[in-house]
């Protein structure tokens, strides 16, 4: 599963969109990468984890807890049960 940070839609499959586009010694060129299939937003991220709590997606880069028996929490949730 995917999520677009831009858009916050999750999806399985990405569209192959554009990147870049210009020209190379005369010769047009387009580079394609990986899009949102709703938006057209190349600014998506893989969902690794989801908290146990809240079910909210965790992505890279994103800061999360695992419990020793496996379970996995996002920063958001711990923080309500710590206060």
């Amino acid at each position: 599963m995917y999520l677009c940070n831009y858009c916050k839609e999750e999806f399985e499959n990405p569209i192959e969109i554009p990147i870049i586009s210009g020209e190379f010694w005369g010769a047009p060129f387009t580079e394609y990468g990986k899009g949102c299939p709703c938006c057209k937003s190349d600014e998506i991220f893989e969902i690794k984890h989801r908290c146990d709590v809240c079910n909210c997606s965790i992505v890279e880069g994103d800061t999360y807890y695992e419990s020793e028996d496996g379970g996995v929490f996002c920063e958001n949730c711990i923080t309500k049960k710590e206060a």
